[in-house]
């Protein structure tokens, strides 16, 4: 899977998608998620993650 960048107030939001070991879930989630879920754990069904669970991307800046 491959993450998406969403425009955001004059800038780029990027996204990751998030594929659980676990549960299987698929989900798409900002930075601030990834970190979060990188300490607690899967929000479905808790299982440790590890950034290898995350597809990696990239945005460019979009002036508005």
């Amino acid at each position: 899977s491959r993450g998406t960048s969403i425009v955001q107030r004059g800038r780029i939001v990027t996204t990751h998608t998030f594929s659980c070991p676990g549960c299987g879930q698929t989900i798409a989630v900002n930075a601030e998620m990834r970190e979060t879920m990188l300490a607690v754990g899967c929000p479905v069904c808790t299982t440790a993650v590890t950034p290898d669970d995350f597809s990696e991307c990239s945005g460019e800046l979009v002036e508005q």
